[in-house]
């Protein structure tokens, strides 16, 4: 069982990246708020020439079923933070909410999360990617009580972006709106990520959105 890896960055896609170990690439599936992380951080290696450049990546492997047929594939699951891999594991105990569903909901800091479902706030997790009211019922039902430890942690974007602290629901409304125009969700988390790594202090998702836009036009 592999348990975490180590090595140099070769590409991240909308959902999975690639990791270069020895000569080998690895293919790991990543949840949806290391997505611009892992970009930016590729983007600082090529421009320092590539120097100093390793992520590890601690990693869930399981065997996927594919068509139902007997086709099994192997996969990988990778967190660049050991902390963020113990809660995906509790998370995706909840009867119902398969993995692909839990990496795509992971939009916003594991703590945020944990927040919502120690308090039982069904409305902030029903407006993840792949969750609604139902699974949010859900979630908090079984979980509440067994994630509370994640709660106290200190999230890894805010040290990323000097502390900033933007609500679920704020991200979770201009996602919202990005889709209906028409842009891919991989598109829109990332302008909302772009914006939110300049401005700390966005009050609410219409003004979000205008930022977004007022960084599209300056192009």
């Amino acid at each position: 069982m592999i348990c975490k890896l180590t090595g140099r960055l070769e590409d991240v896609g909308e959902d999975s990246a690639i990791l270069g170990i020895n000569g080998i690439s690895y293919e790991i599936h990543i949840p949806s708020n290391l997505r611009v992380l892992l970009k930016r951080k590729m983007h600082e290696e090529s421009e320092s020439m590539g120097d100093g450049g390793e992520t590890t990546f601690y990693i869930i492997d399981y065997i996927e079923m594919r068509g139902g047929h007997g086709n099994l594939t192997p996969r990988l699951i990778g967190f660049i933070s050991p902390v963020d891999k113990e809660f995906f594991e509790i998370f995706t105990q909840v009867s119902g909410f398969g993995i692909k569903k839990a990496l795509k909901s992971l939009t916003v800091p594991v703590n945020k999360i944990a927040v919502a479902i120690e308090t039982g706030d069904v409305r902030s997790l029903a407006a993840l990617p792949g969750i609604g009211k139902r699974t949010a019922d859900k979630i908090v039902a079984e979980l509440k009580g067994k994630v509370a430890k994640f709660a106290l942690q200190k999230a890894r974007e805010m040290e990323d972006t000097g502390g900033r602290e933007v609500s679920m629901d704020i991200k979770a409304e201009a996602l919202d709106v990005l889709l209906q125009l028409g842009y891919k969700r991989y598109e829109a988390e990332e302008m909302i990520d772009a914006v939110l790594e300049k401005d700390r202090e966005v009050k609410d998702s219409e003004e979000l959105i205008r930022a977004i836009f007022r960084e599209r036009a300056a192009f």
